[in-house]
């Protein structure tokens, strides 16, 4: 694959001292929609139209909206939302405000949410902090699966809004560290789940059940943190700086390499006379990516994680 186009999508966003967090997602129309850097909302682009007329602003009432899922059915169109509950705040010194984790159902007519049910505390005593959510019909009823990646490290199933189950990705042979991110993998007409269990650097497929079938472990993973399909590929942001495709063969490729810099003072962003700064970036050059997800005509978008955000397009040429 060769990139062939490199866009970044609301360059205004630079200006905003929020620490920005966020996931992303698209719609079946085309609308690229990610979270204010400064939380509380959410942004909904329209590629191919200027100005005010392609960007409209929504007020949500979470605090921030890290995970953001996509799902378009008979009622209508909904965003699955993660949020782990606490933001960096420029006026705390980028400290973090706190509240309490949520995840849950956003119907994009009213803008409602609706909350999933907290799971009881872990045995650790770790709050609930989700990362990422996704669904998918199974069973005749609504499967949502909440990866508590920055809490207890722990993976749950919803069923119709009612907790089923819970993995710790024992089964595999080693518990979760930070399950940042998930994606329902339906190329083989057989779905699974697959985790992007960040902190054992590798992914881990699952039966819609929960029940474990294998583990990816490749020198490329690094830091993979939310995944997307495209195609016949798996694709994973590496929060290092990397954009990876797997394929159904299970061979890791680069299409963005890692040129981290997360050494250096302040990463992800820049540290300049003791305080934090959004970093320069470059075109065709990845500081710290985030979220993903996929357009249905194959464009990828990403966020960044990064004081002010960027937002990518990216087009690919398949050879």
């Amino acid at each position: 694959m060769t990139l062939i186009d490199w866009k970044c999508l609301v360059p205004d966003t630079a200006d905003d001292p929020g620490w920005s967090h966020s996931g992303i997602a698209v719609t079946d129309a085309g609308t690229v929609i990610f979270a204010e850097p400064s939380g509380g909302g959410l942004i909904l682009y329209r590629p191919g139209l200027h100005g005010v007329d392609g960007i409209d602003h929504r007020a949500v009432p979470l605090l921030e909206i890290h995970g953001i899922f996509y799902a378009h059915d008979d009622a209508g169109e909904v965003l699955w939302l993660a949020d782990p509950g606490f933001k960096a705040r420029r006026e705390l010194g980028y400290e973090t405000e706190a509240a309490p984790g949520q995840a849950g159902s956003l119907d994009l007519e009213t803008f409602e949410f609706t909350a999933l049910p907290a799971p009881p505390l872990s045995p650790t005593g770790k709050a609930w902090e989700p990362t990422s959510v996704v669904c998918t019909q199974h069973d005749s009823a609504t499967l949502a699966i909440v990866a508590d990646g920055y809490g207890a490290s722990l993976v749950h199933f919803y069923s119709d809004g009612v907790l089923v189950r819970t993995i710790d990705g024992s089964e595999s042979g080693t518990v979760f560290a930070c399950p940042h991110g998930l994606v329902i993998d339906d190329r083989s007409g057989h779905p699974q789940l697959i985790v992007a269990d960040r902190g054992n650097r590798r992914l881990v497929f699952f039966e819609l059940d929960g029940t474990f079938v294998h583990t990816l472990v490749d020198p490329l993973f690094t830091s993979p943190s939310s995944l997307a399909i495209r195609g016949d590929e798996l694709l994973d942001t590496e929060l290092d700086g990397a954009l990876l495709a797997v394929s159904a063969a299970y061979i890791v490729r680069a299409l963005i390499e890692s040129r981290s810099q997360r050494g250096r003072p302040g990463w992800p962003n820049a540290e300049r006379s003791g305080s934090l700064e959004r970093p320069l970036l470059e075109p065709g050059m990845l500081n710290s990516p985030h979220g993903i997800a996929v357009s249905r005509d194959g464009r990828i978008y990403l966020t960044e994680w990064l004081i002010g955000g960027r937002q990518l397009e990216l087009t690919l040429h398949d050879e």
